[in-house]
């Protein structure tokens, strides 16, 4: 009859598109997680023969497969003295919103004085995450880079950041350059004795749980002046983590205080001071949300295709 026929197309066209919606998914995780095996899977040689090349450049470059560069298989390369990244997996929507609407996996060689760094930077899961793949000078990442943290408060601008991080012993100050080829610098450090460590301690316990986990920023401001907490022992973001943009948040002034004051003298933390001036907070409202939230906000990320399931269900 006719109506099963037409039946009989409606399924068979509705098995194609869910067909179709299977092996999108499917290729495009394979193709993702190859690049990341095929990166995290490097040898230490391998490694430091990336930034062999990386270090021998001298001028830009232009083309897609630079000389040195082969075994990272880039779809594009902008080699550069300093910091060159290497594209190796895109992915674009089929309506971009904007130019650089799409997701990315880039990997960048950072060449500095004391040090070279390896990482992949990609937004396949939300804001940009990265990930560090290697250091030619991995002790003089860790003197800047210290685990087994209390806090880590970071302030920073434009183009520079600058963190205090409290430590058991110590609070030790961080600079942090935008700029190609510059390296993290000690800006200070000061002892601290156990006093000292709990009135920190009792500063963070006393935060409200609501208050934390969210993203304070004023609306219509976007000069790039912000303040974060981090409470993992490695110092990056986590769940509780709090970040503070072109606004203040009265909660945390007793933590934001007693880590200056008992941090290095000529090290103080003037962003309370800076931020809370008539000009700064006039006309301008707090926008809070969730760290979630400000993470899953349309806005924020690039535009999924319309086979970008697994990532939805993954992510």
């Amino acid at each position: 009859m006719v109506w099963k026929k037409v039946l009989g197309v409606i399924v068979l066209l509705f098995g194609c598109a869910v067909m179709a919606l299977l092996v999108g998914n499917a290729m495009d995780y394979y193709r993702f997680h190859r690049v990341i095996r095929r990166l995290e899977n490097l040898t230490d040689e391998q490694f430091r023969a990336l930034g062999d090349a990386a270090a021998r450049i001298k001028a830009p470059q232009r083309g897609d497969s630079p000389a040195g560069f082969e075994i990272l298989h880039a779809l594009r390369a902008s080699p550069f003295p300093g910091s060159s990244d290497f594209l190796l997996y895109e992915l674009k929507p089929a309506r971009p919103r904007y130019e650089d609407d799409h997701l990315y996996l880039y990997v960048r060689i950072s060449t500095s004085p004391s040090n070279q760094e390896i990482v992949y930077f990609t937004n396949s899961a939300g804001p940009q995450r990265t990930k560090v793949l290697w250091n030619r000078n991995p002790e003089f990442a860790r003197k800047h880079a210290p685990l087994d943290r209390i806090v880590t408060v970071s302030v920073w601008d434009m183009h520079d950041g600058r963190k205090w991080i409290v430590l058991r012993d110590r609070i030790l100050v961080v600079d942090e350059h935008g700029t190609v080829g510059s390296e993290p610098a000690i800006a200070g450090s000061a002892p601290l004795d156990a006093e000292g460590l709990a009135r920190i301690k009792g500063a963070i316990a006393k935060l409200h749980p609501a208050a934390l986990g969210k993203d304070y920023r004023a609306e219509g401001v976007a000069d790039g002046l912000g303040l974060g907490i981090n409470f993992s022992s490695d110092g990056e973001r986590g769940p509780t983590s709090v970040w503070i943009s072109n606004t203040w948040v009265e909660d945390f002034r007793p933590l934001v205080a007693a880590v200056s004051e008992l941090g290095p003298k000529d090290c103080r933390i003037d962003f309370i001071e800076s931020i809370t001036t008539d000009e700064n907070l006039r006309h301008h409202r707090t926008i809070v949300r969730t760290l979630e939230e400000w993470e899953n906000s349309p806005w924020e990320g690039p535009n999924l295709p319309w086979f970008g399931l697994w990532r939805r269900l993954v992510n």
